[in-house]
């Protein structure tokens, strides 16, 4: 007797569905907010990219501006950012302080 398979019902993997949680439906698309869009745009960059820019942006505006100018890639500064031992270790290679500068909103 064949066991039955949910993942095949909504057209998913079995890793996927496992990953998910054992969803019973497909999950809706993530709907981006216009800023994003406009961002992807006119950078000329995908639209998950322009979400790293922004937390890029958000953390470490140094930072943003050395990928800006082509000095680096957004999924490097990415991970930048969330290793601080290596983050601290760029800023300080490029004479810049640490930690951080508090920014004010």
């Amino acid at each position: 007797m064949r066991q039955a398979k949910p993942w095949e019902s909504i057209g998913m993997s079995r890793a996927t569905w496992y990953r998910r949680g054992k969803p019973n439906v497909w999950p809706p698309p993530m709907a981006l907010p216009s800023f994003y869009k406009a961002l992807a745009k006119g950078m000329h960059i995908s639209e998950r990219t322009a979400f790293r820019a922004k937390r890029i942006l958000n953390t470490d505006p140094d930072l943003f501006r050395a990928v800006e100018q082509g000095l680096g890639k957004w999924g490097q500064a990415e991970w930048l950012i969330l290793h601080p031992k290596a983050h601290r270790k760029w800023r300080e290679a490029n004479g810049l302080p640490w930690p951080l500068p508090v920014q004010e909103k």
